[in-house]
């Protein structure tokens, strides 16, 4: 606090900052470095799965776009979990279990034998499905950094494309 001459107490913050070393990769190898699978309920979480991708541009830098395929199962819902980089020790998993597309929160990382399957991206839960709904998940990255999970249901089935399912 300080003191200014009327008397009255004002508070005042400073900062400062000092450049301690240069960025090894930029932004652009960064995206392009990082890769993410899916593992999900599916198959029990026991295979991950490559999604399909490619490059988007975002307001300030290229973003990757990585989605996939899935076709609900009997319990009327799916969920999943990515993997970065195709590693189990490496699960992106929402900090709670989210039911509805959009922006992502916070993303922990665990190792596949730490990580709860609660903690998933559910889909077919806020708004009901039916065995045998297809949904088209879209994940936004900019290099390792989640920016938005989103889903869709759609009302055709899509030619030439994987899609997951329970077998």
């Amino acid at each position: 606090m300080i003191r200014q001459s009327n008397g009255k107490l004002e508070d005042e913050k400073k900062v400062s900052w000092e450049k301690v070393r240069e960025a090894k990769r930029g932004s652009e190898e960064l995206a392009k470095s990082s890769r993410l699978g899916v593992v999900g309920s599916w198959n029990g979480f026991g295979k991950v799965h490559r999604m399909h991708s490619f490059e988007a541009d975002g307001q300030t830098a290229a973003c990757q776009v990585y989605n996939f395929l899935v076709e609900v199962g009997r319990q009327g819902f799916e969920s999943f979990q990515l993997v970065q980089d195709f590693d189990l020790s490496r699960i992106l998993h929402p900090d709670r279990p989210v039911t509805v597309p959009g922006p992502v929160g916070r993303v922990l990382v665990s190792q596949m034998d730490e990580v709860r399957q609660d903690l998933v991206w559910a889909l077919g839960v806020e708004k009901p499905s039916s065995t045998g709904d297809l949904y088209r998940v879209d994940v936004v990255a900019r290099g390792e950094v989640l920016l938005n999970v989103s889903w869709q249901q759609l009302e055709e089935t899509v030619s030439g494309k994987e899609v997951f399912s329970h077998i």
